[in-house]
């Protein structure tokens, strides 16, 4: 498994597993994202996780993200690895 942030400068981390067979999970696994200061309060607010579908090119929105304002941080239970990202609700930042 390997996990990586390509530009730190955003909320956009990549999750692998090889062989590419075993991506399922039994149980989900928690993302935590930490936004620190790159989303504003009130972004985070309504901000949510969105997972990469490489099938469409699409970002889909994870069912269950949870926001956390006081710790400046997202969380969702994940089935998969794939690339995720912290978004601020409708499109974007």
């Amino acid at each position: 498994m390997t996990v990586t942030q390509p530009d730190t400068a955003q909320l956009v981390t990549e999750l692998h597993v090889s062989p590419e067979s075993l991506n399922r999970c039994s149980l989900p696994v928690i993302l935590a994202m930490h936004t620190n200061s790159l989303l504003s309060l009130d972004v985070l607010q309504s901000a949510r996780i969105e997972w990469l579908d490489p099938a469409t090119g699409r970002w889909v929105p994870v069912p269950g993200s949870l926001v956390n304002v006081a710790g400046l941080s997202l969380q969702a239970p994940l089935w998969h690895f794939s690339a995720y990202r912290a978004t601020g609700g409708r499109a974007g930042w």
